[in-house]
């Protein structure tokens, strides 16, 4: 007899419950195709906004208006919210889509904002991401703390 107050299952969450964990290499790979993606976005952005107060101060150079604009910051602020929105509201990140892996919840489906962020703001603890050459189950500390893990389809 089933249960009537059982949570629904989707076949999304079927469907990557079966798959394997991703690979180290594979994962590597998708954070440095994430990193160079936010990178260009960024650097658009700001050149945007460069091109933008150098019209409006025309009287400083090309190199005082760079000194105004914050790439760091905005680099790092585009970098946490492009995990955070993206994996929470399509489990994928760009260099995860090209690698066929997906997030999802210890349970197989999507995970909730909550896990999205736990998984953002860890990615702040300094060296977090060599994590995973210590980990029994090669999963980084960021997938641990939030009960997340990146799995593939691939064997």
């Amino acid at each position: 007899m089933q249960n009537p107050y059982a949570a629904t299952q989707s076949p999304v969450a079927d469907r990557y419950r079966l798959m394997l964990d991703a690979g180290l290499w594979c994962r590597l790979t998708n954070f440095l195709v994430d990193v160079v993606f936010v990178l260009i976005a960024s650097s658009a952005f700001v050149f945007i906004v460069m091109v933008v107060l150098w019209m409006e101060l025309p009287h400083y150079t090309y190199f005082e208006v760079l000194d105004i604009v914050p790439f760091e910051w905005l680099f790092g602020l585009n970098l946490l919210l492009y995990y955070a929105v993206c994996e929470r509201r399509f489990g994928v990140t760009v260099g995860k889509m090209m690698s066929g892996t997906r997030v999802v919840n210890e349970q197989g489906g999507s995970i909730d904002w909550r896990q999205s962020i736990i998984r953002t703001v860890c990615r702040l603890i300094p060296c977090e991401c060599l994590s995973i050459f210590f980990s029994q189950n090669k999963r980084c500390w960021h997938d641990i703390l939030s009960g997340t893990k990146v799995v593939t389809s691939h064997a």
